[in-house]
């Protein structure tokens, strides 16, 4: 299963985003930042904008 959801976001609200997570890595590409976390059961990400305005989270569950 694929969740996927996309909002936006006040930029000094994108800290709480992540609060609650503990994501392995950070990725910076041209104007996008993704954040992993592997799960037992699949993973989730997390892409924001350079901005901080738009973010997108992905869970995949096997």
């Amino acid at each position: 299963m694929i969740v996927t959801c996309s909002f936006e976001i006040d930029p000094r609200e994108f800290d709480k985003v992540l609060s609650g997570w503990q994501f392995a890595g950070k990725k910076a590409l041209e104007k996008r930042v993704f954040y992993d976390l592997k799960a037992a059961d699949g993973h989730v990400w997390l892409m924001g904008n350079n901005e901080g305005t738009t973010v997108v989270a992905e869970r995949y569950e096997e």
